[in-house]
């Protein structure tokens, strides 16, 4: 029996940008993951612009995607909802930009699926990645994020905010009503707390290109995310 997988696509303000991406992400199904049963899951968390009308067109002309909207913007309050109604054996995200190279994604499912690991997620930071076109703010807050939270969390792992994660069905229930963050914060809490309860991670290096048209505040969420990490050193891991 095959196995359910859900692909879950958080889109804010994506309409330029939508339709071509999820062709790719079709194909990519149909050319490597016939042994799954795969669903395209958009979820739309607050965009002003036509993303959520192109989401509604592409679901009828293929019944494997669904779009859902919230109002609320962020990317930890979509992917919760998301993960939460789903029924799927394993629950993945990636960010529509596809700035991880989607080829990484049989990788990122063959660790989760056949090495029996509860979470894997792509790596920026591993010494066979491969990142271009980054700019120096955007490395240096990454790396420098990425070594605090190892320092005050004793952790593992090197990249916590990369768009690219799978999980398994038991420990997102496990989890997910644990975690506080709606927005960005969201993964580092989750591979936190996963940590603090000895769930399986694994870490796999992946060819990552900047989008040069990303929406991130590189300063607000550095920000919010420090918030979050005091919150998490001060109240503990406890779940």
């Amino acid at each position: 029996m095959k196995k359910s997988l859900d692909i879950v696509l958080p889109v804010y303000n994506e309409q330029s940008i939508l339709k071509q991406s999820v062709s790719i992400i079709c194909e990519f199904i149909n050319n490597n993951l016939t042994s799954y049963n795969t669903n395209i899951v958009i979820i739309d968390n607050g965009s002003t612009d036509s993303t959520f009308e192109i989401a509604n067109q592409l679901t009828k002309s293929n019944p494997n995607i669904q779009a859902k909207k919230i109002k609320t913007k962020g990317r930890g309050i979509a992917l919760k909802t998301a993960w939460s109604e789903s029924s799927s054996d394993l629950l993945l995200y990636m960010d529509i930009d596809l700035s991880t190279d989607i080829s990484s994604l049989k990788s990122l499912i063959y660790e989760i699926d056949f090495n029996n690991f509860d979470i894997a997620i792509g790596s920026r930071l591993l010494k066979n990645s491969v990142v271009s076109n980054r700019k120096f703010l955007r490395t240096l807050t990454s790396k420098t994020y990425s070594l605090l939270t190892r320092l005050l969390f004793l952790s593992k792992i090197h990249d916590f905010q990369c768009g690219f994660k799978i999980i398994n069905k038991h420990t997102a229930k496990t989890l997910l009503p644990k975690i506080q963050d709606s927005g960005w914060f969201f993964d580092t809490e989750l591979l936190l707390l996963a940590e603090n309860k000895k769930f399986k991670i694994k870490e796999i290096p992946v060819n990552w290109t900047d989008d040069p048209d990303s929406k991130v505040n590189v300063i607000k969420t550095i920000l919010e995310d420090i918030k979050g990490l005091i919150r998490m050193r001060i109240w503990g891991l406890k779940i």
